[in-house]
């Protein structure tokens, strides 16, 4: 999971952990581009792959396919 708060993570972080699963909060900024390539890292050094990605983040706007939106966007 990521979030710009780590904080925000925790509770579900723990909650996860203690019914047995696996789970990693990184703190990342969609706007910074290190620590996009930082969660990544993290991902792959504690899991060793990413088997599925959920990108939920954004703002509602102008419709567009994804390969169409620039970083600045």
């Amino acid at each position: 999971m990521a979030s710009r708060n780590l904080e925000n993570l925790e509770s579900t972080r723990k909650e996860i952990e203690s019914s047995g699963g696996k789970s990693l909060a990184v703190q990342t900024d969609l706007t910074d581009e290190a620590t996009v390539r930082n969660m990544t890292e993290e991902t792959i050094k504690k899991f060793g792959r990413i088997d599925i990605l959920v990108n939920n983040s954004g703002i509602a706007g102008p419709t567009k396919l994804c390969e169409d939106v620039t970083r600045e966007e």
